[in-house]
């Protein structure tokens, strides 16, 4: 007597099993089919960036202007420096910058600079100075 017939098991593969792995490839081939859909139809633009001011406050060690940075693009932008340049009359008199790791499509991130304290007649101003792709 084989080993098979032996413990009562069956030969061959179940229809249980037969179901399930047809389940399993027919899930499989449908993701597939859709990633290659995605794919084709959704090409991969740069990142649309934005920086805007959220706020600015005055402190012990100096002024401190926080900004959201904006990404309407569909791409993702990683180390992203944004710069604040204080100005006066059109001269640039102090700098500050920082980098933000990741800004994912469609999203925002949320940072600040500080600056030493102002003073009268002083502007900042904020823009990205540029990222690089992940």
């Amino acid at each position: 007597m084989s080993p098979a017939k032996r413990h009562g098991r069956p030969k061959g593969t179940s229809i249980p099993e037969w179901i399930l792995a047809a389940l399993g490839g027919t899930l499989l081939l449908a993701a597939l089919a859709y990633l290659t859909w995605w794919g084709l139809t959704h090409p991969e633009r740069r990142p649309e960036l934005r920086v805007d001011v959220l706020g600015e406050s005055r402190e012990a060690g100096g002024h401190h202007t926080r900004f959201r940075v904006r990404n309407d693009g569909s791409g993702t932008a990683a180390t992203v420096t944004v710069v604040g340049i204080v100005s006066q009359d059109g001269r640039e008199i102090d700098r500050s910058e920082t980098t933000l790791d990741y800004v994912p499509e469609r999203s925002e991130r949320e940072g600040g600079l500080i600056f030493p304290p102002l003073e009268a007649g002083q502007e900042i101003r904020l823009r990205i100075e540029g990222y690089s792709d992940p």
